[in-house]
């Protein structure tokens, strides 16, 4: 029995060279070895052609499945690539696999004119839209919608193709086939992207002679990682990132973007690691993504003037791992602008400064008690002066 972990970038319906959407497929085995090239949309193949050949497929459909994964491998350079009976294979996908609750009912209200009232909440912003925003996708600050960012192409396209393969869902936001034994997930390379753990997991990857030369390459690998550790939990394999998975609350037909549970950062604290991005190793590429995160920190926090609770716990991750892994800043050759001695001097400050704002928030609720008390005996005080001289006025006119 062999284990695959497929990655797919997603694109929109028509790819062309040269245009900024393209697909994409990275393919690890059990132990994260890459399998064949990562490829992506060269203007002479695309998705059109795989989906066109599955439709085909028409004498025997149960043989769709089969035809889609052989086509991925044939991509990647994996060429007659055989399935055996026990193979397994999860594939985590770039791309929306479900829309809005509140969307689909619009649609269908308006198309039947059984018209009622939607009752939407107060939307202070597009994350809080429940047209606009899945309610997986809430948890990641400042998603991509599908119906509002221009990606509702590549979500139809990932919908259509996987219908043709008539997967069961299992749970919400997974589907699984038949034969061959396939697993398919979404998944969103961003958030991933902020989970320094997550990053650093990435790292044991082994890509042989193959580099990162484009975005969408990279996040088609960041899919394969997250899909091997969708299926290799760390009760299972401590060397694993633990993956976030739906409760019995969230909506099934919403779907699920899984990523790493622990110590995601807010957007805020995301950089566009896409730039970095020039033929690298992978290892320099993600050392550079994972220096860039701490660096942006340090930036935010010295703009930041007001620091709620949220932002220095968050500031606190960082600066954590920061100086967990200092050796990483140490060897690294990049400077980013800011000499070695005077980045350690802020990263150590910093370390400071979230320690004594940990313990100011501990004694935070006892100083407004004690605040409160003083203000009420500073009224009472204040209300038992005017009484005295009123009464000495009575008192004196009286008199």
């Amino acid at each position: 029995m062999e284990k695959y972990y497929i990655g797919w970038d997603v694109g929109a319906w028509h790819c062309k060279k040269g245009s900024k959407s393209k697909d994409a497929f990275a393919i690890l085995d059990k132990d994260r070895n890459l399998i064949g090239n990562l490829w992506e949309t060269n203007g002479g193949t695309d998705l059109k052609s795989i989906i066109l050949k599955t439709v085909k497929e028409e004498k025997d459909k149960a043989q769709r499945t089969s035809i889609f994964i052989k086509e991925i491998f044939h991509l990647c350079g994996i060429k007659n690539f055989e399935i055996n009976e026990d193979d397994f294979f999860c594939i985590a996908i770039d791309t929306p696999l479900g829309w809005t609750t509140s969307f689909r009912e619009l649609l269908t209200m308006w198309s039947s004119e059984s018209y009622k009232e939607l009752i939407l909440e107060e939307m202070g912003s597009k994350n809080d839209n429940p047209l606009l925003t899945r309610e997986t996708e809430q948890r990641f600050g400042n998603p991509l919608s599908v119906i509002q960012d221009q990606i509702g192409s590549q979500s139809t396209k990932a919908m259509y193709l996987l219908s043709l393969l008539k997967p069961h869902k299992i749970n919400t936001g997974v589907w699984k086939t038949k034969y061959p034994n396939l697993l398919i997930i979404e998944t969103y390379p961003a958030p991933c992207m902020r989970s320094l753990a997550f990053i650093e997991h990435m790292k044991s990857i082994d890509l042989k002679a193959d580099t990162i030369s484009s975005p969408d390459k990279f996040d088609a690998l960041v899919c394969a990682n997250l899909a091997w550790c969708f299926e290799n939990p760390p009760s299972e394999n401590p060397k694993s990132v633990q993956i976030d998975t739906p409760s019995p609350k969230n909506d099934p037909a919403e779907g699920w973007i899984f990523a790493p549970k622990e110590n995601i950062l807010d957007s805020k604290f995301g950089i566009s690691y896409s730039k970095l991005i020039d033929t690298k190793s992978l290892n320099e590429l993600l050392s550079e993504i994972q220096i860039a995160i701490v660096l942006s920190a340090i930036e935010k926090d010295k703009k930041k003037k007001k620091k709620d609770i949220r932002f220095t716990s968050q500031l606190e991750v960082v600066t954590g791992w920061a100086s967990r892994n200092n050796n990483l800043f140490q060897s690294f050759p990049t400077d980013y602008g800011i000499s070695r001695s005077a980045r350690f001097k802020r990263l150590s400050e910093l370390i400071g400064e979230v320690e004594s704002a940990k313990s100011e928030a501990k004694n935070k609720p006892q100083r407004k008690k004690l605040q409160k008390k003083q203000d009420d005996f500073k009224k009472k005080q204040s209300e038992l002066t005017i009484f005295n001289e009123k009464l000495n006025n009575y008192l004196n006119r009286g008199q």
